[in-house]
């Protein structure tokens, strides 16, 4: 048990979300019975539970929406090795993370996966309304498990193909990644068509793992997701309007979150962003 003891535990409101190489340490370390009820008691671990302020010195604290998971880890890694400053990364749908944050949670800095739950968190106060920058951009695609039948060159190609398949993507009632995708197929007017199949679910990890798992035909999640999960891709979405935005924040006044924000827009943190499939935002090249 000692590499669960060394792992950051990211769990809220009946998610929790951890990078693919710490659900490999974490499996490894117990067997698979043990693994899976303790997956099912994480939730009720609190939010940066005894982590202390970045003002004292210690951890600067991030909480990420779940897309970011592993680039948010890679991210802080990096701003780690460039500033001596540690960083802890929680990780769960950016709605949980915005409600847990404006509930008194304690944060550093908040990326998420929309502008709409930043602006409710500055809104809130919580967040500093005048700091808020975009730093990444993501696509939607229509994703299957590895292996399935299903080729298609359209996205009508694509739906047809499924039939009465479930397909899985983010609350749109509240998660990012569902309202991206209430928009996406509102746009090719599909919407009232499909809406019925969709499997609505807490946050975008979520819905990849129903994905990957084979308990739907397909998901609506982002591109950068499915392509580390290694799912196939059956069609991608056009460019969404307004654009998937990423968009970070500071939640305390510690100097650290104000030179991360930096650092995540500068070359080196532009570097991690595009090695994980994220694009830039306007339209930079990686």
């Amino acid at each position: 048990m000692g590499s669960l003891n060394r792992l950051t535990v990211r769990a809220l409101k009946g998610e929790a979300t951890f990078s693919r190489h710490q659900m490999r340490a974490i499996e490894s370390a117990m067997d698979r019975r043990t693994f899976f009820s303790w997956i099912g008691i994480a939730p009720a671990l609190a939010l940066f539970a005894g982590v202390p302020a970045a003002a004292s010195g210690e951890s600067l604290r991030i909480a990420a929406a779940s897309s970011l998971a592993d680039a948010a880890e890679d991210l802080g890694a990096a701003f780690t090795r460039s500033t001596g400053i540690e960083t802890v990364v929680i990780a769960a749908a950016s709605s949980t993370l915005a409600r847990q944050i404006a509930g008194g949670a304690a944060a550093d800095v908040f990326l998420s996966a929309n502008r709409d739950w930043a602006d409710w968190l500055a809104g809130k106060g919580r967040l500093e309304a005048g700091h808020l920058a975009v730093f990444a951009g993501n696509r939607l695609v229509l994703a299957v498990p590895a292996g399935s039948p299903i080729k298609a060159t359209s996205l009508d190609d694509c739906l047809n193909a499924l039939k009465d398949g479930r397909i899985a993507t983010g609350d749109p009632e509240h998660v990012p990644l569902g309202k991206y995708a209430r928009d996406a197929l509102q746009g090719e007017g599909v919407w009232d068509d499909i809406r019925s199949r969709l499997l609505p679910a807490d946050s975008a990890g979520a819905a990849l793992r129903l994905v990957a798992s084979g308990q739907v035909a397909a998901g609506i999640v982002y591109a950068s997701d499915a392509k580390a999960a290694k799912l196939d891709i059956a069609c991608t979405f056009p460019p969404a309007d307004p654009p998937i935005a990423y968009v970070a924040g500071l939640v305390s006044q510690a100097p650290e979150g104000r030179q991360f924000l930096a650092f995540i827009t500068g070359k080196e943190g532009t570097k991690v962003i595009c090695r994980h499939g994220l694009s830039l935002p306007q339209g930079q090249p990686c």
